[in-house]
């Protein structure tokens, strides 16, 4: 790194891309390199393809560099194949960097090509599209055509990028969700926790309720049950499994009791990493029925949520754990300050807020006992 910053000006736009390259693939963060080779790229713009990738592989963020490069890859994205198009907005999506004509001018170039697709361009392709909740119908559309065709092909993180990015961007398309589930089922034992948790909650997000769902989620329950040891999982993937069954009305009581108690045994342990809305979505999930766990898990939930500066909290997280309130209250967990504390959160947030949220927590605490009122 230090010998090439020497002499970055000698580098052609090959001799920059393969560099970085080479220091996304090893992994190996250096912030000196890319910004010299973000700026010597600007400098010879004019022959540099587009080739940010390993900015995003290596969540290197420069601002200046990619808009250069989203005018550059415009001029000429008549050249890119499907890689190329998937690599671009790959990087752009990752990096959270919106440039709305680029990927309008993807879509447009990549539907012209779709049949060059393979399963690996598809989901990368709408996965970035859902990163930067870019919209573009048409090419949703076509990308499920051509998945549906070549369905056998992908793989289990190929089939878990494409429903999350379609659930994202809460695109349905019901006979590729069903081919999805199909397959997935089939090769269920090679999805990663992060995989069958973007799986199941990208079908929850368009409310997918074929038969065929239903096997999926049947399958994708005792797989977690029986063959995969839920105590590594991180505390996230676990909150977002059990929100998508609760979603698409497919709740396992079993998996979500396990769910529920290892969480508890992570809290213990200071392994408590999920944000305001996970805590919500945690909330609402054991706001319904009793579990073995359930007085541990709203407790948990009641005394964290009071920890959370206020300013991060939105009314539809409130909305979410005054759901839970009447359960907690039964289960003796939710004090009357506790009501309190959240009844005058809402009120604090009201203005700023959805109507649905404001009238979820009216709702809610309609259901509250009267005596721990405010």
């Amino acid at each position: 790194a230090t010998r090439a910053i020497g002499i970055i000006g000698t580098f052609n736009a090959q001799g920059l891309a393969n560099l970085v390259n080479a220091f996304g693939k090893a992994n190996h963060v250096h912030d000196d390199l890319f910004d010299e080779v973000a700026t010597r790229a600007i400098r010879i713009i004019e022959n540099f393809n587009a080739q940010v990738n390993a900015f995003g592989k290596a969540n290197h963020v420069h601002d200046d560099l990619f808009d250069k490069v989203a005018t550059r890859a415009i001029r000429i994205i008549g050249t890119f194949n499907a890689q190329g198009l998937a690599n671009v907005v790959n990087a752009f999506g990752k990096l959270n960097h919106v440039h709305d004509d680029l990927f309008d001018e993807v879509a447009t170039r990549a539907i012209r090509i779709i049949e060059t697709f393979n399963a690996q361009d598809l989901a990368n392709v709408v996965n970035a599209f859902g990163k930067a909740n870019h919209v573009h119908v048409d090419l949703f559309d076509e990308v499920a055509t051509r998945a549906i065709g070549i369905i056998g092909t992908f793989n289990a993180q190929d089939l878990a990028n494409v429903v999350n990015a379609f659930g994202k961007l809460n695109h349905v398309h019901r006979d590729l969700f069903d081919e999805v589930a199909t397959t997935a089922i089939g090769v269920i034992e090679t999805f990663t926790a992060q995989g069958l948790a973007n799986t199941v909650s990208g079908f929850a997000k368009v409310r997918a309720s074929s038969e065929e769902t239903g096997t999926l989620f049947v399958s994708v329950a005792r797989e977690m049950l029986e063959n995969r040891g839920l105590e590594s999982w991180e505390t996230q993937s676990l909150v977002e499994v059990a929100y998508a069954f609760l979603k698409a009305k497919k709740v396992d009581t079993r998996l979500l009791n396990t769910i529920g108690s290892i969480i508890v045994l992570k809290s213990c342990k200071s392994e408590w990493l999920i944000d305001t809305q996970e805590i919500g979505n945690l909330a609402v999930c054991f706001a319904g029925q009793k579990m073995e766990c359930s007085k541990e898990i709203l407790n948990l939930v009641c005394s964290e949520f009071q920890k959370i500066d206020k300013d991060e909290i939105d009314l539809d997280a409130v909305a979410d754990v005054s759901k839970s309130l009447r359960m907690a209250q039964d289960l003796k967990v939710a004090t009357p300050e506790m009501i309190r504390w959240v009844a005058d959160l809402a009120i604090l947030k009201v203005d700023d807020s959805r109507s649905e949220d404001v009238r979820d927590v009216l709702l809610n605490f309609s259901r509250v006992d009267v005596s721990a009122r405010v």
